[in-house]
């Protein structure tokens, strides 16, 4: 197998997380930053989420969403650091294929962007509950 073979999966995986997300996909380092509104069906219940729980985020404590889905989804733990000015998230993902980020924690750091949170947040997810704290 050529070396081509290897590139060209990546590539389109970039290629179509970039046109589906509305995502822009910036290695460095093992960090992702994700830019762009981005779209999913997660984030309207989110938002309404964290608006209703907006003082017990931003007193410290985890809030804990219950996302509807058919499938569970990726589960996982990340830090993310978010930037509202430039509607940016960075997180460390030990992961070539950005096509396997979980999509739920995803859509939790974009509404947190799109809600004006700033700062470091801990992003849980694992089969359809999804917690959020700052840190």
């Amino acid at each position: 197998m050529c070396h081509v073979d290897h590139v060209f999966p990546r590539a389109l995986a970039k290629y179509y997380i970039a046109k589906e997300f509305n995502a822009f996909f910036q290695v460095d380092d093992m960090t992702y930053t994700f830019s762009g509104n981005g779209r999913s069906k997660f984030i309207p219940a989110i938002t309404e989420a964290l608006k209703e729980q907006k003082q017990t985020l931003v007193a410290g404590r985890q809030i804990v969403i219950q996302l509807e889905a058919e499938k569970e989804g990726y589960p996982g733990t990340f830090d993310c650091k978010i930037n509202p000015s430039a509607c940016s998230i960075n997180v460390n993902f030990k992961n070539p294929d950005p096509t396997r980020f979980p999509a739920r924690i995803r859509a939790a750091a974009r509404a947190l962007c799109q809600e004006g949170f700033d700062g470091t947040f801990e992003i849980s997810h694992k089969a359809g509950v999804l917690t959020i704290r700052r840190i």
